[in-house]
């Protein structure tokens, strides 16, 4: 398997996912904003909060995962170039060793 660039697919890239991150975000700075400005009924202000700050720590926390298995899936791809490059350097140095 060889490291192409563009082959270690970015986390948000998929089709099938209902929400990004992004949307996230948005939906979760929206929702800080309208307690910020006190512009849904005060009984409403303490769940707009609860939810903008619940939002913006899964924000936090689905970026933090998407990186780690980016980082995995870069290391693996590493360890396999690299097994390679030694598998290849040992058959090249065999063939040196019969051919003396």
């Amino acid at each position: 398997m060889t490291l192409k660039p563009g082959s270690v697919s970015r986390a948000g890239s998929k089709n099938d996912e209902l929400l990004s991150n992004t949307t996230i975000l948005i939906l979760s700075a929206f929702l800080i904003g309208m307690f910020a400005q006190r512009l849904a009924p005060p009984i409403w202000n303490d769940y707009l909060l609860l939810i903008g700050a619940a939002g913006l720590v899964s924000y936090l926390g689905l970026g933090l995962v998407a990186r780690s298995r980016r980082l995995e899936t870069i290391q693996e791809s590493v360890r396999n170039t690299c097994e390679r490059l030694e598998n290849r350097f040992d058959q090249h140095a065999a063939r040196s060793l019969q051919s003396y």
